[in-house]
């Protein structure tokens, strides 16, 4: 019976190491094409703008097919261009995740606003803050809404409608002139990993559009996750933890921050899904010995049983259990397998158990 299920079913393990390595080898094809297009033409630098001061049309021969697309966007380190802070001016920082709910910044004017054209996903890795570099948890990013669409469309996760995040809501800091150099040293350090600088023209509810410093983490970078179900997107943020703390309140704090007038369709949805997990199940029993007992686990979690499972976020239907591997598929797909002692010892909390009512 085990030899039969190994050879006709895949582990989640195997899955995720095989996205892993097609990842990495996009990566690096994308960076391969990338210096040979830098080497055929080079880039002039030009003197970047200050934080507040509005754009002036930069020359054609600097500026990439995507900023076209990006009208007003500057994206500095893509354009070999370094942030410069001009001395004695206030600095206007846009935070669209915790920044916006746990700002630590020393600022003397806020204001709630929006940029459209780019849209909020958590789709960056956190080794650091909401994860560990074995298990990195998930925090957001802010890319452009035409990469977001693409990268959805091509992972097959994007089931929104084509009008969904027109506005990403946030606050915009200004930070006086005697604090900036400082403060940009700790928000870099704050964004370490994988964050770039790039400046954004943000619609503000005075009616002022201000020109602010964002920090991004694109899909170049070595920790960027990318897109997912929002159900495993969900599961991921309800199970990691990290030195800052549980990845799930950096889900939380910004929902409840963002209050319903300002929340967008990505983040509600990954809301529902973590609430899910939150509210209506609970781990696997530890009981070895009732797990052990094939028969009787497969008559309460099978598909003729009166409780169901949930694997990594999703509701499955379990097929068979061979310990110590669980079979199951989701949405009638096809067959994989999990192995259940690894995650009880482990407690990664990836099965759960549907509660009754």
């Amino acid at each position: 019976m085990a030899d039969k299920h190994v050879k006709q079913s895949r582990t989640e393990g195997s899955l995720a190491r095989q996205e892993t390595l097609r990842l990495a080898t996009r990566y690096h094809n994308m960076v391969h094409d990338g210096l040979v297009a830098n080497s055929a033409s080079s880039l002039s630098v030009a003197q970047s703008k200050p934080v507040g001061e509005a754009l002036k049309p930069v020359a054609t021969s600097r500026v990439s097919e995507d900023i076209k697309a990006a009208p007003k966007a500057l994206l500095l380190e893509e354009q070999n261009l370094p942030y410069e802070y001009e001395a004695g001016t206030p600095l206007l920082i846009f935070g669209y995740a915790s920044v916006v709910w746990k700002p630590d910044l020393p600022f003397d004017k806020k204001w709630w606003g929006y940029v459209t054209g780019w849209k909020r996903r958590f789709w960056q890795g956190s080794p650091d803050h909401r994860g560990t570099p074995r298990r990195p948890g998930r925090v957001a990013t802010l890319l452009r809404a035409g990469s977001v669409d693409a990268l959805e469309s091509r992972f097959g996760t994007r089931k929104s409608s084509s009008e969904d995040d027109v506005k990403t809501w946030g606050i915009v800091y200004s930070i006086d002139s005697s604090s900036a150099v400082e403060v940009l040293k700790k928000m870099d350090f704050r964004e370490k990993e994988g964050f770039m600088k790039i400046l954004l023209p943000i619609q503000c509810e005075d009616g002022t559009e201000r020109l602010a410093l964002v920090y991004s983490a694109t899909e170049t970078n070595e920790s960027f996750l990318g897109p997912s179900s929002i159900s495993e997107m969900a599961w991921h943020m309800y199970s990691s933890v990290g030195p800052s703390g549980e990845n799930k309140e950096y889900l939380t704090k910004l929902y409840e921050a963002l209050g319903t007038e300002r929340l967008d369709e990505h983040i509600v949805k990954m809301m529902e899904a973590y609430t899910f997990l939150e509210k209506s199940c609970e781990p696997l029993s530890k009981d070895f010995g009732s797990i052990l007992n094939a028969q009787k686990f497969t008559e309460e979690y099978g598909e003729k049983g009166n409780r169901s499972l949930v694997v990594f976020g999703r509701e499955v239907a379990v097929t068979s259990i061979d310990w110590p591997n669980l079979y199951y598929t989701v949405e009638g797909g096809s067959e994989v397998h999990v192995n259940i002692q690894f995650h009880l010892m482990h407690w990664t909390r990836a099965i759960l158990v549907r509660k009754q009512a």
